[in-house]
């Protein structure tokens, strides 16, 4: 058994002080000690990467993975496969979940889910969503005729049915000069 320096209580083998006289502050060694930029660095440096007892390689979960490329790969900013100017990229890897960078792209949301075929796959669900849903029906658009689907409580409260904004801007606007030219000619 030890003594503490300051007071001589008896104190564990691995301490130089007990824990009264640790918190004293003044007392303490490490008191007001600022480590050097140099040593911090230094020991930052020993545990980066595969030199950090955390470390897993390749057997981490998707997401850790995903944050390591990020941080490792720069984002530009165009869509690698199309092109497309945007400042909403994916990072989408080729199948192969690894650390290489190689492997991986950064990908609009539209080649994104292209890509992975999921595209595809909405479109699929979407038209059959539609077709097998009992909340609503399919109804034509007033301006160009054209079929769009609306849920029942839509269909309850409205008339007048539009495919887009576009569509109901026209329809407008021809109903405001019928009305113009109907007070005209009276």
């Amino acid at each position: 058994m030890n003594k503490c320096q300051d007071c001589q209580k008896e104190i564990s083998n691995n301490s130089v002080r007990c824990k009264k006289c640790a918190k004293l502050g003044k007392n303490n060694p490490n008191y007001k000690h600022v480590m050097s930029d140099s040593a911090r660095d230094s020991i930052r440096q020993s545990k980066l990467g595969d030199k950090n007892p955390m470390w897993l390689g390749d057997n981490v979960s998707l997401n850790a993975l995903h944050d390591y490329v990020k941080f490792h790969f720069a984002k530009p900013s165009n869509c690698e496969r199309c092109g497309k100017e945007t400042t909403f990229l994916d990072l989408a890897n080729n199948g192969i979940y690894n650390r290489d960078i190689k492997n991986w792209d950064y990908l609009c949301r539209k080649c994104h889910m292209e890509t992975d075929g999921r595209l595809r796959t909405f479109y699929t669900n979407m038209k059959k969503n539609h077709e097998n849903n009992k909340n609503g029906k399919m109804v034509k658009c007033t301006q160009c005729g054209k079929e769009k689907y609306y849920r029942l409580s839509l269909l309850l409260k409205n008339k007048l049915f539009f495919c887009n904004q576009k569509c109901m801007g026209k329809y407008y606007k021809i109903l405001k000069k019928k009305q113009y030219d109907k007070m005209s000619k009276v």
